[in-house]
């Protein structure tokens, strides 16, 4: 059975049909929640901005332009809730699943394993220590696999600030986690 599109719901949502809109919240709640947590490093923190994410979601529903993609309007909203929480909040640990373009690639031998996993650690404590603007560039790209495009749109920046905010924020992580690791060696 063929899935509805998004924009069927968009449109009820605009008529005021308001189960239209629990149904894009159930679809795209665990993307949301995901991106949101990755960026601000805290479930409680996550949960509540979420939260607010589909609320002002629901309020700009009517403003929707309907030629454009739902996820990526959504993330806009969340990434903006995220980087004013972490404006006003202290950094905190972020993970981030998806970086190994930056982590080592292990294999499952259980020396090398218990590695990776201090390798995946340690990036994820030096995301948590990226201004907000690289953290949420990263994330949106490596996590949400956004396009360049829709990261442009979500964080309402051009693309080639979108090119530079990652570029400088893989470089940081590369040189951090350089740094960190050479100093564990030192140990």
């Amino acid at each position: 059975m063929q899935q509805i599109p998004d924009i069927k719901f968009i449109k009820d949502c605009q008529l005021g049909k308001k189960s239209s809109f629990r149904e894009l919240v159930e679809r795209h709640k665990d993307r949301v929640y995901t991106a949101v947590s990755q960026i601000v490093g805290n479930v409680h923190d996550a949960e509540d901005i979420a939260q607010e994410t589909f609320i002002a979601a629901y309020k700009s529903i009517g403003s929707f332009d309907l030629s454009r993609r739902f996820a990526p309007w959504l993330m806009k909203i969340a990434t903006n809730l995220s980087i004013d929480h972490l404006r006003r909040a202290k950094p905190r640990s972020a993970p981030l699943d998806s970086l190994e373009v930056i982590e080592l690639q292990l294999s499952q031998d259980p020396l090398e394993s218990a590695e990776a996993s201090e390798i995946h650690h340690l990036t994820e404590q030096v995301v948590a220590q990226l201004p907000p603007k690289y953290r949420a560039a990263i994330t949106l790209y490596y996590t949400e696999e956004l396009t360049y495009n829709e990261i442009a749109d979500a964080l309402e920046i051009p693309i080639g600030t979108v090119k530079t905010y990652l570029h400088r924020g893989r470089e940081i992580l590369k040189n951090r986690l350089r740094n960190v690791l050479c100093e564990s060696v030192e140990v």
